[in-house]
């Protein structure tokens, strides 16, 4: 039993010493740097090597959070190395066409308070009232994703379908043969 509890203590203190020597970084992305009016975006604030406390998103009146914010957070130990990344994702919808700017973000880490670069998208009329979905940042989220369906020439299995079976051959009704009678 006390084999156990001093395996725990000390995973306890790796987790919480682990990143003391690691390098913090905060990085923001948008989706898209160009968008029609009308559609939305998606401004991701990632830090790397810390877990986000709390962020101050200020946002011009320009621009409107439709959800968010989103939050994932991850916890890797290789071999004794911890990193973790925390991600908070927001739904961004522009109101007006034009140049919109996205100020700095202050975002406040348990190493410290760290600062985004800030970002411009720009938005154009969209006459046809054109929606586009926006394309999902992949932030190691995808890193297991694998398709079978290029394993094989065909899908697998579509939902609604019945498996094709080969095709048997079907004999014609064929007389039998009379025997043959020598003369």
């Amino acid at each position: 039993m006390n084999y156990k509890n001093t395996l725990l203590g000390m995973l306890v203190l790796v987790m919480t010493v682990g990143n003391l020597t690691g390098q913090v970084t905060v990085t923001a992305s948008i989706s898209s740097d160009s968008i029609l009016l009308g559609n939305t975006v998606v401004y991701a604030v990632e830090v790397d090597g810390s877990s986000i406390d709390n962020i101050d998103l200020d946002l011009p009146n320009t621009l409107e959070v439709v959800s968010g914010p989103n939050v994932s957070k991850s916890m890797t130990i290789v071999n004794g190395d911890v990193s973790q990344t925390s991600t908070y994702t927001y739904y961004l919808k522009p109101v007006d066409i034009g140049m919109q700017y996205i100020p700095p973000v202050t975002v406040h880490t348990e190493d410290g308070v760290l600062e985004t670069v800030p970002l411009e998208l720009h938005t154009y009329p969209n006459p046809d009232n054109i929606i586009q979905q926006p394309e999902q940042q992949s932030f190691n989220q995808n890193q297991f994703n694998f398709d079978f369906n290029d394993l094989f020439d065909q899908p697998l299995f579509e939902w609604g379908q019945q498996p094709e079976q080969p095709e048997q051959e079907v004999e014609e009704d064929v007389k039998p043969k009379r025997p043959l009678k020598r003369i």
